[in-house]
């Protein structure tokens, strides 16, 4: 998954010197500190180090930062066990019930129809294939089919 937004960084800095330490000014410190009011944020400063915590936390690559002229992107890679082969070591998964996996993972408000056009196949044949990645408790739907999410329960 990519993450992409526009940024002004100090002259000079480059994707070194952002995930060193260093002291945090936010561009917009009124919308800033209402985010902060409002709890969004507990810290200024430390979101590059929260998200390294997490990823280890789960198991999963550091995300890899980049930045072109005045974007900058951060790529997160997928956890390996969404890209897993078997299920308790028992069940193989088709490229194609991974791709219903990567979609779901990238979009979890995706309805049935939604993945049918994503992916070009048939309502019968995405149905079929939640139906399958449900019963091998590798997805869940939670709320209602229009208005609900996906919610991926890999362990």
């Amino acid at each position: 998954m990519f993450i992409s937004n526009s940024c002004i960084l100090p002259s000079g800095w480059d994707v070194e010197s952002l995930l060193q330490p260093h002291r945090s000014v936010p561009f917009n410190p009124a919308i800033a500190n209402a985010f902060y009011r409002a709890g969004y944020i507990e810290t200024w400063g430390r979101g590059i180090q929260k998200i390294y915590e997490s990823c280890k936390e789960l198991g999963v690559p550091a995300p890899e930062y980049s930045i072109v002229g005045e974007d900058i992107t951060v790529k997160f890679i997928a956890h390996d066990s969404i890209y897993s082969d078997t299920v308790n070591g028992t069940v193989n998964l088709s490229d194609f019930e991974k791709d219903i996996l990567t979609a779901i993972s990238q979009n979890p408000n995706y309805t049935r129809k939604q993945i049918c056009d994503v992916m070009a196949v048939s309502l019968s044949t995405v149905s079929r294939t939640i139906k399958k990645l449900k019963d091998l408790g590798y997805i869940n739907r939670v709320g209602s089919d229009k208005n609900g999410y996906w919610e991926i329960t890999i362990k």
